[in-house]
């Protein structure tokens, strides 16, 4: 155990980055937090970033019932980004549960994959999760962000800088859209995914930042080609960025744009593009659109 006994704090800062610590992270539990009937912590942030860990514990990092004997924590934030982890995703990683948000950090490490979905997340609450320019490789799962009980409230996803192939499931984003969070951040970027973009993302426009850029997807693009009205276009902007891809056409025409009042950013460059066509109501939603070097 790292640290003592903290019985009465609010906010618990616990910084080693940027040293050369080595080994196994361990489990925070025990000493870190002992429950007594005088803790009111409301964050706790872990950072053990730029070290040179190479592993987990098979435990926790931040132990389940340790969070749940202390419903004063909120908010919690682990980050062990820039280390040297390798192996699988571990999964106990995924399993605290506040009653806010927690973020969670593992880029810029060597963790392998294939991805399994995030299954003990079992209340609701904010998650952002962090995985960039890891080594995972294979198939993104439909049911990656399904969880037990109340969906979570996706704030950010980043899976870009990896290995990671095949197409992007529409049953994925129906996690998207069940979230009631404003503006998600997707982050697919620098992968080798294919197939089509699924319809169903441009449900999910008006609530999420979606990066797709330099990857396999093919084929038309159609903003009409809807699988439900975009009934939920009620935010002020969206992005798609889906340069460096192998798209043939965009066409931008969607009506029912019209009643709702927004902004949008597209980037098509880098693309094979033959045809591009935008309606009339939607050139006067978009904020910037960038078909350069087709």
């Amino acid at each position: 155990n790292w640290l003592p006994i903290f019985s009465s704090i609010n906010t618990l800062d616990f910084d080693v980055s940027n040293n050369q610590l080595s080994g196994t992270v361990p489990s925070f539990g025990g000493n870190i937090i002992t429950y007594s009937d005088n803790f009111v912590a409301n964050t706790i942030s872990l950072d053990l970033s730029n070290n040179s860990f190479t592993g987990m514990a098979a435990h926790n990092v931040l132990p389940n019932a340790t969070v749940a004997s202390n419903p004063s924590i909120s908010t919690l934030v682990l980050n062990v980004s820039s280390n040297s982890l390798t192996g699988a995703i571990p999964s106990a990683i995924f399993e605290p549960c506040p009653t806010s948000s927690y973020a969670v950090d593992l880029s810029n490490n060597a963790l392998t994959g294939p991805l399994t979905p995030f299954h003990n997340m079992s209340i609701s609450y904010s998650l952002e999760i962090y995985l960039s320019n890891n080594r995972i490789a294979g198939t993104v799962p439909s049911t990656l962000l399904n969880t037990v009980g109340t969906p979570t409230n996706i704030m950010a996803l980043d899976l870009s800088y990896n290995q990671l192939t095949g197409t992007l499931s529409p049953a994925f984003f129906s996690t998207v859209l069940a979230s009631t969070v404003a503006l998600p951040i997707f982050k697919f970027d620098n992968n080798s995914l294919s197939g089509s973009i699924p319809n169903i993302i441009l449900n999910s426009f008006a609530r999420t930042t979606l990066s797709i850029s330099n990857n396999r997807f093919s084929g038309a693009f159609h903003l009409a080609n809807m699988t439900n009205p975009l009934v939920a276009f009620t935010a002020s902007e969206f992005f798609l960025l889906a340069d460096g891809n192998q798209l043939k056409s965009v066409n931008l025409t969607a009506p029912v744009l019209v009643a709702n009042p927004m902004s949008g950013t597209f980037n098509f460059s880098r693309n094979a593009l033959s045809s591009l066509v935008i309606g009339e109501s939607v050139s006067q939603s978009i904020t910037a659109l960038d078909v350069s070097y087709n």
